[in-house]
Parts: structure tokens; C-alpha cells; sequence
């Protein structure tokens, strides 16, 4: 009976194994959060998976009744900035609805998205933005691309760690700064 019970738990360990091939590695949070940002393009060193660190701030109980905020942050190693989102919304966001922009119209009231390469930390430093979206705040205005939907969001009064307890999903489309380079996608799960 032993002998089965020992045959069955060295086993276990294989039925994990995967025998299709070498998976890409995945971008590992060092504070062990689940965000993850994909950045999709055409041309050497574009394509790219980051690992993130997201937030929400509710500007309500700061003053500010018709505000919500949210981050995210994505990093290549540990201090390269690869990536950012940032949004703000009319007031606390409702749960799947996705908060977007376009060239031309928006329901948010301000957002960008930028794509960089280099390291800011560098001397001197080499950080460079490569990719572009922001809202149409004042009219059709805006560049790229943009759409957040929330799953979860932090409650109004969080403060310190509780701001990072969002979570949703976010795709868009920068567009190149120097005209003439092809677009990226993002992509995030957080």
C-alpha cells in the first residue's frame, strides 16, 4: 500500500510537464503582482512582454466629487520604464464597462498612453518615447487608441497597498512619434 501511495505522489509532479515546446518566458513581478502589459509592433526589439504595476486613486474623498484615476506602469527589469497608461474618469467607474477613446470621441475625461525605450536611470540618460495615444479632451483631437474595463477597483477610502487592488483588462493602439515608424498594440491584464 505504501509503495502506491509513494509511486503516486512522485508521479504528481508530471502531470504538470509540459511537453510542447519552450514557452516564452513571462515578464515576473518582483512585488508579485499579476499585471502583465504585451506590446505588439512590427520591427526588431517591438514585441515585448513587461511586468506592471497598476493603481486607482477616488479623487471623491479628496475634494474632487466627479474624479477617478487610474495608473499603470509597466517595467523592463527593474527600473526601465517600458510603458505607462494613465486615465482619469467622470467619478467612480462602473464594473465592465469599458472607459475608451478613439481619434474622435471619448468617455473619459483625460488619458494617454506612451510607449518608451532607454533607461531613465542611465547618465546621461538614454529614456526616449517611442509611441503615442492621448483622449480627445477639447474635440477631435486624439491620437490612437484606448479602452479599460474594470473587474474590481479599490473602495472610495483606500489608501497605501489597497490602491493597487484593481484589476480589469486594457487594450489600445499607440501610434509612432516620429510619423513614420508602424504602430503598437497594448495589451494588459491586471
Amino acid at each position: 500500500m505504501r509503495s502506491r501511495v509513494l509511486a503516486v505522489l512522485i508521479a504528481l509532479p508530471l502531470l504538470a510537464f509540459d511537453c510542447g515546446g519552450n514557452d516564452p518566458p513571462q515578464p515576473a513581478s518582483p512585488f508579485g503582482m499579476i499585471c502583465k502589459l504585451q506590446i505588439r509592433g512590427s520591427g526588431a526589439g517591438v514585441n515585448e512582454d513587461l511586468w506592471c504595476i497598476v493603481s486607482a486613486v477616488d479623487y471623491t474623498t479628496l475634494g474632487n466629487p466627479n474624479m477617478w484615476a487610474f495608473e499603470l506602469v509597466a517595467y523592463r527589469g527593474m527600473t526601465q520604464v517600458g510603458g505607462s497608461v494613465g486615465i482619469f474618469v467622470p467619478g467612480r467607474p462602473s464594473l465592465g464597462t469599458p472607459y475608451a477613446w478613439t481619434s474622435s470621441t471619448t468617455n473619459v475625461q483625460s488619458g494617454s498612453a506612451v510607449r518608451a525605450v532607454g533607461d531613465v536611470t542611465a547618465t546621461p540618460s538614454t529614456y526616449q518615447q517611442t509611441h503615442l495615444a492621448t483622449a480627445p479632451v477639447l474635440g477631435p483631437d486624439g491620437i490612437g487608441s484606448m479602452s479599460v474595463t474594470f473587474t474590481k477597483i479599490p473602495p472610495a477610502d483606500a489608501v497605501g497597498q489597497q490602491l493597487t487592488d484593481v484589476h480589469g483588462t486594457l487594450s489600445g493602439t499607440l501610434v509612432a512619434e516620429d510619423g513614420v515608424s508602424a504602430p503598437v498594440t497594448f495589451a494588459a491584464v491586471f
